[in-house]
């Protein structure tokens, strides 16, 4: 399963992609971090380790990881620790984890279109 978000980008980071400014990267993160609910979001959407859904707290962009092309296309790295509670055995866990999220952005609608990686779905267990 992949999952997706959407994202309005500030103009800001579009004039800075446009005019492939030296800064893009550092304005790219600050406006990703102004809704960092989508993106936790998005981590908490998958299905983690053993099968299952550990909640995501917190993330960091790699920030030698971001590409950005000049039609607003590219990648990034996230890395982020799931934290996994097995009630029955009482017991707190926590796994680190990274994902490669790419993303497309339309510079009309002034949207970006944040693309987590394909993930096989849990299957079904047996009784």
């Amino acid at each position: 399963m992949q999952h997706n978000r959407t994202f309005i980008l500030e103009t800001d980071l579009l004039e800075a992609i446009k005019s492939n400014a030296e800064t893009v990267n550092d304005i790219f993160i600050n406006n990703l971090d102004v809704d960092n609910s989508s993106i936790l979001t998005l981590l908490n959407s998958y299905d983690y380790f053993d099968g299952t859904q550990g909640q995501v707290y917190s993330y960091t962009i790699d920030e030698n990881s971001i590409y950005i092309d000049e039609n607003g296309n590219g990648e990034f790295t996230v890395e982020f620790t799931a934290h996994h509670y097995y009630g029955c055995a009482d017991l707190d866990k926590e796994y680190e984890h990274e994902m490669s999220l790419t993303f497309n952005i339309n510079f009309i609608s002034k949207e970006m279109v944040l693309i987590g990686e394909f993930w096989d779905e849990r299957q079904e267990e047996e009784i």
